[in-house]
This record gives structure tokens, sequence and C-alpha cells, in this order.
């Protein structure tokens, strides 16, 4: 967060990590989160439409990480007025190096954005595979990044 010409902070940057040791969530909380309620918003053909989007994708990760533990970065959002200005790289960089590098493990990022590959690469990811999801006519990059000083 940053103050600008108030008092009142401002969130800039938010980063999503999933760690492979966290169990998913049971499904009453998911009931009670809401979190079925605003999928099904949607509408029962968009919700399959998206599983399958997941299940493809999963089995590219599956497919990568041939069992070895991973974090994955589920997400990664600057505010668009402070976009360009080192925000996301040095958020991201602070939870790689706090948390995944610390713990000895790979890191997993999925980009649907092109333009997006140098900022990822200049973070220590590797390009390891490019896919096109045929049905929605998409192309997905899936980078991975060693643990740094091991």
């Amino acid at each position: 967060t940053a103050g600008h010409d108030s008092d009142t902070p401002e969130m800039l940057c938010v980063v999503t990590l999933r760690f492979p040791e966290l169990p998913d969530p049971p499904l009453c909380d998911l009931v009670r989160s809401g979190y079925f309620r605003s999928v099904l918003s949607l509408g029962l053909r968009a919700v399959r439409r998206l599983f399958n989007i997941v299940s493809w994708a999963e089995g590219i990760e599956q497919e990568i990480l041939a069992g070895r533990p991973a974090v994955r970065l589920e997400g990664l959002a600057v505010l668009p007025s402070q976009q360009g200005q080192g925000i996301g790289s040095r958020a991201l960089q602070h939870w790689l190096s706090e948390m995944v590098d610390v713990q000895g493990l790979l890191a997993l990022a999925t980009t649907q954005e092109e333009r997006n590959l140098p900022f990822y690469r200049r973070l220590g990811f590797e390009l390891v595979r490019d896919a096109l999801y045929a049905p929605g006519g998409f192309q997905s990059w899936f980078l991975l990044r060693s643990p740094v000083g091991r």
C-alpha cells in the first residue's frame, strides 16, 4: 500500500501464490464463501467451459512438474495507473525470495499474454512450454523458476 494525496493507504498490487502443501478448501467452506453461487451465476455452459480449461492447464502443469512440488503463481495484479513502475516485480520478487526460495521450491507461472514473458524472465522464470487451447482459441505459456541459492 502507499499513500498518495491523502492519508488513506491504497492497495497497488496483489500477488496470489498457492503452496503445494496446502489442501484444497473443504466443500462447506466453498459453500459458505459463496464460491459456488458466484461460479453458477456464470451459467452452466460457462462453468463447464471453465472446468475444461482448468483441467487442460492442470494436465500440462502435471506433465511439466512430473511429481515435483512447486508453488503456483495464481495471480498478479497491479493497478493500471501504477503499472510499469516495478511494483509487481518487487512484490513478486519479495515473495519468491522470502517464501519460495527459502523452502527450495520450484515456482510455476502461466500467462495468456505473450507480452508478459520478458517480465517473468527477468524474475528468473524460463519458458518450458507453450500450448494452444484449441476449443477456446487462445495460447498459454508455462514458465518454471528454480529456487535461487539452491
